[in-house]
């Protein structure tokens, strides 16, 4: 027999806008991190402003639903959050789709609509980001931790092999699952991706002491 422990409404207070939850997460302190899309800007329970027409928007709340916190992603264009997984560190991967370049808290380009996953530490802060697509418009719908310590991501993709995407299209649209890792390196030390594999310093900053970047496409 299940019984309610408790309920809440989680949302911003403009009738206008809309907020849309799509992935749920229990934390190891017994908490939730509750993920999804969001149109509004800072207004009840939600702290942060928006950054485009739609963002991520990721909210911890403790064992009993009291909010702790609140992370907004996103950049000038909408972004569609449709996963979440929560790491071992009490933190989360958090991945969807985004049409934004660099922008707001985006530090990754744009292909023309894209997989964007984005690590966060136990407190929210951002850690990494990665970016994973081709010249058309790739969607993500789903992720997983493997055994290996990396994550599967999967989705729709209407991209021929370009940019970072070297599996070929079938179709219209096809099923396309991409692998990721996260890769360790001091903080401040420059970075350098021949074929999205780490090829020693070189021009391009490391942003915080780890960075998650796609190794293989299935």
């Amino acid at each position: 027999i299940t019984c309610r422990d408790w309920s809440s409404d989680v949302c911003s207070s403009d009738l206008s806008d809309e907020d849309g939850l799509w992935a749920l997460g229990v934390t190891p302190d017994g908490g939730f991190l509750l993920a999804g899309d969001s149109t509004s800007g800072l207004s009840g329970d939600k702290t942060v402003e928006g950054y485009g027409f739609t963002d991520f928007w990721i909210l911890k709340v403790d064992a009993a639903g009291a909010p702790q916190w609140d992370v907004g992603l996103g950049g000038a264009e909408a972004e569609g959050l449709r996963a979440l997984v929560v790491t071992p560190d009490g933190g989360c991967l958090v991945a969807g789709s985004s049409l934004s370049g660099v922008s707001g808290t985006k530090r990754t380009p744009s292909f023309n609509g894209d997989y964007w996953a984005v690590k966060l530490d136990h407190s929210g802060g951002i850690e990494a980001e990665s970016v994973l697509g081709g010249d058309a418009v790739d969607g993500l719908q789903a992720l997983v931790a493997d055994r290996s310590g990396g994550y599967l991501a999967g989705g729709r993709s209407q991209s021929w092999p370009s940019v970072t995407k070297t599996s070929p299209a079938w179709g219209s649209g096809d099923y396309w699952v991409a692998h990721l890792r996260e890769e360790v390196v001091p903080f401040g030390e420059p970075l350098v991706f021949v074929n999205e594999q780490l090829a020693g310093a070189g021009s391009v900053s490391a942003i915080d002491a780890a960075t998650i970047r796609m190794t293989n496409s299935l």
